[in-house]
Formats: C-alpha cells, structure tokens, sequence
C-alpha cells in the first residue's frame, strides 16, 4: 500500500508538471486506480486460485473438512478412518490435527490383500465414522473397498481442489452429507 501511494504521488506530480488541466490528469489518476483495483480482484479470484490448486493436497482438504465437521461435533462426534496399506499411515495428518484448533479422532485400518476386517467393517458402519481410502491405492483394490463402503451404508463424495481437480474421495452416512456441499 505504501509503494502504490508513493506511486500515485509520483504520478500526480509528473502530471502536473505536464501543464494538463487538473480535470484531464484526475481522470488519469482514476483510470490507474481503477486499473490497479481490476487487477488485484483479478489476481485475487482467478489466478490465485488456479496457483494455489496445486497446493491443495489430501492433508490440507482433509484439515478443511475437520474444520467444517467441527460446527456438528457436540452432537454427533466424527471418526476419521483411513483405509490404506502398509506402504502408507496417517501419522502426518494426525500431526497437522494437533497443529491446528481441531478436534479429529483419526484411525486407520492397513489392509492386506482384498479383505476388510470384521472390526473394521464395525467402525465403517457406524454412522459417525467418514472413511477415506488412500488416493494412490491399486485401482482394483480400490474398486472392491469402493463396493465394500456402498455395502456397508457410505456414500461417496469427490473433494476437490478450488480449480475443479479431484484429490480423494470422502464416503459419509447420509447424516454427514451436508459436508459434500
């Protein structure tokens, strides 16, 4: 702010010493004003966005998802279960939950082969518990998990980045579905 000042100072006083009628360099002054204003609310709703979607990974979606499921949790507490494999855990979103003024009960269910757990189909079907497979799983195995939440009363819901690009699939009980909208 204090360099456009200085800016628009500078301009006034070239202007001025241009001999142009004060009507004629306010008239400029206002079209650069206008200008600068144009291309900030630019910047601000086009190409930050698309410059920010890259950034806009599992971890930060899901945090924003917390956030959001916060407004319901004295009445109706979340589960965060995530379905991976041992390749994978879930100890860094857990981290970033304890960083941020959150409040997410996060547990995981390491898969091997194409089977779930009676166990873990118990806490799938609670209906407190939102589910996220892990994004990068064998497409296949995905697949039969897929079919499994459907089976077990979850619908699927695509979150995305703020440019339109799916980043995971969240499958909630049809009380949490305001979370999709």
């Amino acid at each position: 702010m204090l360099f456009a000042s200085l800016g628009l100072t500078w301009l006034l006083e070239r202007l001025q010493g241009l001999g142009l009628t004060p009507t004629y360099w306010k008239s400029i002054v206002a079209g650069a004003i206008l200008t600068v204003i144009a291309l900030n609310v630019y910047q601000a709703n086009t190409l930050d966005r698309d410059r920010m979607a890259g950034l806009q990974n599992l971890e930060n979606l899901f945090l924003r998802i917390v956030q959001s499921a916060q407004k319901d949790e004295d009445k109706f507490p979340k589960t965060y279960l995530f379905i991976t494999d041992p390749s994978w855990t879930s100890k860094g979103i857990e981290l970033i939950t304890r960083t941020y003024p959150v409040q997410a009960q996060i547990t995981e269910v390491v898969i091997k082969g194409d089977d779930l757990s009676e166990p873990a189909k118990g806490l799938i079907y609670q209906r407190s518990s939102l589910v996220i497979i892990k994004p990068w799983l064998d497409p296949q195995l995905m697949a039969y998990y897929e079919k499994s939440l459907r089976e077990l009363g979850k619908s699927p819901c695509d979150i995305k980045a703020t440019n339109g690009d799916k980043r995971f699939v969240l499958w909630y009980s049809p009380e949490t579905a305001w979370l999709c909208r």
